[in-house]
């Protein structure tokens, strides 16, 4: 397999990237690159072959409370193929929340004692050493020289740590931590779980281990974050005695909280939302309201409501480079709304968003006045993991309907003529909850 950065394969990464590229510090937009597509590209491939390609400086965007950097557009085509080639050398992946959740679920079910460490890697991606990683990867050899120096060149471009909001962050942060992850698999020889999910970290002991063993424990820790230079979030550190036939402290991990309780002479794993993710749903559903207060529009209303308490299907295209370089697409199912992502749910979390939804329909009152309109707020209202909505099925005619409504004063002569794709992408748009 060719494994040479040419201009073909700079062509395929352009056209998979294509839908998600964004203008950097210099301003070249996606249509202006793309319109003297050849001539970028052939620049591109001089100097990475004579080994003076230089990536230009990231672009620095506020996002809440942290920042995110983005390349120019002839950057990140050459930083995604250049995170193929790590992910692909080094057999690395990105790890799956719902499987992490289910194993941890099934295993605190058993009706044994355990102890449980929540840890979380403060300012994770700006604590990675780069020196280090550099070093690590070099050792490694798995990497051409080409690929090194264009990594090398990429690294330099930070003030510190991985750049936040580049893909190629979570691998390198993944290859960087692999030792790391088996130092702290190995802090007690009982050990029975353990899963960082990036910064965030769980590790469960069977049994119940001696105060000098805790002690032992904690400084094994300590050991293990000051080999890497990193620093634990204390307001996260929690160590917990998980014992049966009492209730226990809870924990949150992945969005979720977790609980063993003790009821009735059984115990009860109670698996809820954690309060920080509850708060955010709850400003989400805030927002939903004060638009409507704002446009009055009903049916806008109702479809955000019903996206966020259902089960949501929907098809898409995803676009891959092969492993010759060439574009592949498959189809592929996206699921979504509350009762997925939480889908693990087993106490009162939905039951809690279910009242809030309502309070905030009673007090639409007089502004909702019709109770057929009322009954539908209400219908909706209710977090129901058995009603699934697959958008694919949804009729031609059923969803002209519902683009018009939430999309007045869109004229119907115009979405007569919109295929089915772009009428869903419109829908979507519109509704957006984020």
């Amino acid at each position: 397999m060719n494994t040479r950065l040419d201009k073909d394969t700079l062509k395929n990464y352009f056209n998979y990237l294509k839908p998600k590229l964004k203008t950097g510090v210099d301003k070249v937009t996606l249509s202006n690159f793309e319109r003297h597509l050849d001539d970028n590209l052939d620049v591109v491939c001089r100097k990475v072959a004579n080994n003076s390609y230089e990536f230009s400086r990231l672009k620095q965007v506020n996002a809440g409370n942290r920042i995110v950097y983005i390349p120019t557009i002839r950057d990140q085509i050459v930083i995604e193929y250049l995170k193929d080639r790590i992910k692909k050398k080094y057999k690395l992946y990105i790890k799956d929340r719902n499987k992490i959740i289910k194993s941890l679920a099934n295993l605190l079910s058993e009706e044994i004692d355990y102890f449980i460490i929540k840890l979380d890697i403060n300012k994770f991606f700006s604590s990675v050493n780069t020196e280090e990683l550099l070093k690590k990867i070099e050792k490694s050899s798995l990497l051409n020289s080409v690929e090194y120096h264009i990594l090398y060149n990429l690294l330099k471009k930070t003030p510190s740590g991985l750049p936040e909001g580049l893909s190629i962050s979570n691998y390198l942060s993944e290859l960087y931590l692999e030792s790391f992850d088996i130092k702290l698999k190995k802090v007690h020889s009982r050990v029975a779980f353990y899963s960082r999910y990036v910064d965030d970290i769980i590790i469960v002991i069977n049994g119940r281990p001696s105060d000098r063993e805790k002690e032992n424990i904690k400084h094994l820790i300590e050991e293990t974050f000051n080999s890497l230079n990193l620093k634990k979030n204390e307001s996260k550190t929690k160590y917990i005695d998980y014992e049966i036939n009492k209730n226990s402290k809870s924990f949150d991990y992945l969005g979720y909280k977790l609980q063993r309780t003790y009821d009735a002479k059984k115990n009860n794993l109670n698996i809820g939302i954690s309060d920080n993710k509850l708060t955010k749903i709850f400003n989400k559903i805030n927002y939903i309201f004060y638009e409507y207060y704002k446009d009055r529009n009903f049916e806008k209303l109702y479809e955000r409501l019903l996206i966020l308490t259902s089960k949501n299907k929907i098809q898409k295209t995803k676009t891959y480079i092969k492993k010759d370089f060439s574009v592949g697409y498959m189809l592929y199912s996206v699921t979504y709304g509350l009762p997925e992502n939480y889908k693990y749910v087993n106490d009162n979390s939905f039951d809690k968003v279910t009242k809030f939804i309502k309070r905030k329909i009673y007090k639409l009152y007089p502004i909702v006045i019709k109770n057929n309109n009322r009954r539908m707020l209400y219908s909706v209202s209710v977090c129901n993991p058995n009603r699934v909505i697959i958008y694919s099925c949804i009729p031609f005619t059923n969803l002209r309907k519902k683009v018009y409504e939430i999309s007045k004063p869109i004229p119907y002569s115009t979405i007569l003529r919109m295929s089915k794709r772009e009428l869903l992408e419109k829908y979507f748009k519109i509704v957006n909850l984020n």
